[in-house]
């Protein structure tokens, strides 16, 4: 009877630690809402964020920052010169942007990216891709960053990329922590080695 005990108390344990889902990065997901009328998309991929349209912080279109978030509290480093406090309850992250306070949702309706592919893939020259949910975002050596909606079936996937400025579309193969992507532009195409971040 003891050891039956400390056996549940030992699983109890470990789930209080570790918790559900991914306890490392909870945000995790796709966060979308409107501000001041446009529609805005927040990704949050492991230790970053990517955020649509970025012209919500900056002159860009689409941007990746970092951020920190503990206990509900978080903060977008979106320069040296600005970072972006938000807090989250349950489902909803508010913000404020010019003294006015908007909030974003998680979208629970797309199941998360199949666990072969999701997360962060890092290439040579600072190249990223990250997967989330079913959104594929591509971030070039020159902080260029398309993305797409994604397909993927037991090892290989693609997508047509939806800005359509230097890139057509991406298809890509899956071995364990190595994915090999096709990436094409114009009337060329350009071979990359992607490894699993860990």
């Amino acid at each position: 009877m003891k050891q039956k005990i400390a056996f549940i108390v030992c699983v109890f344990l470990i789930f209080a630690m570790t918790g559900c889902g991914d306890s490392k990065y909870p945000l995790n997901g796709v966060w979308t809402g409107v501000f001041d009328g446009d529609d805005i998309t927040m990704a949050f991929i492991e230790d970053i964020c990517i955020i649509t349209p970025a012209t919500l912080f900056s002159s860009k279109r689409i941007a990746k920052y970092s951020y920190t978030y503990e206990k509900g509290n978080g903060a977008i480093n979106v320069s040296d010169n600005l970072i972006v406090h938000f807090t989250v309850k349950g489902k909803d992250l508010t913000m404020v942007k010019e003294n006015i306070s908007f909030t974003v949702r998680k979208d629970t309706k797309i199941k998360a990216a199949n666990k072969a592919v999701r997360g962060i893939w890092k290439g040579p020259e600072n190249r990223l891709l990250a997967f989330v949910n079913d959104s594929l975002y591509y971030y070039d050596e020159d902080d260029y960053i398309d993305y797409g909606t994604f397909t993927f079936d037991k090892n290989s996937g693609s997508a047509e990329f939806k800005r359509g400025h230097l890139y057509d579309s991406i298809s890509f193969t899956v071995n364990g922590d190595s994915l090999a992507a096709v990436i094409k532009h114009w009337n060329d195409e350009d071979n990359i080695n992607f490894t699993k971040a860990k």
